[in-house]
């Protein structure tokens, strides 16, 4: 539940960033705290599912993977963040937006947890 609460959180302060169009530093960062703190309240949840959640003979594997993505989002995100930023500063808030709703509608529907664990 926590990942979701927290898409949830990330989403909307995001979309309040695009559909407001507001520049004030305080409400920038203000949204970007508030976008953020979602991202890290989803990624403990993210963490267990993928060490509780997959058989421990491609727990390895799987965990390599998730790493190897987070890393080059790490070094991606920059420059594809950048290349919006040159459209406008709502193309890049538009774009996290939907993707956090994205992933928001992945964990709500494909994600089923085992009714027997807390």
């Amino acid at each position: 539940m926590g990942m979701l609460r927290g898409l949830v959180c990330a989403t909307a302060a995001l979309s309040a960033l695009a559909l407001t169009g507001k520049t004030g530093s305080v409400w920038l960062v203000g949204m970007l705290t508030l976008a953020l703190a979602g991202i890290g309240i989803g990624l403990p949840g993210l963490d267990a599912l993928l060490t509780e959640g997959i058989d421990k003979k491609a727990r390895g594997t799987v965990t390599s993977f998730y790493s190897s993505m987070r890393f080059v989002g790490v070094a991606a995100g920059p420059p594809l963040g950048a290349v919006l930023i040159g459209h406008s500063m709502n193309a890049l808030f538009y774009t996290l937006a939907a993707a956090c709703l994205a992933d928001a509608l992945l964990t709500l529907f494909a994600i089923r947890p085992d009714p027997g664990k807390p």
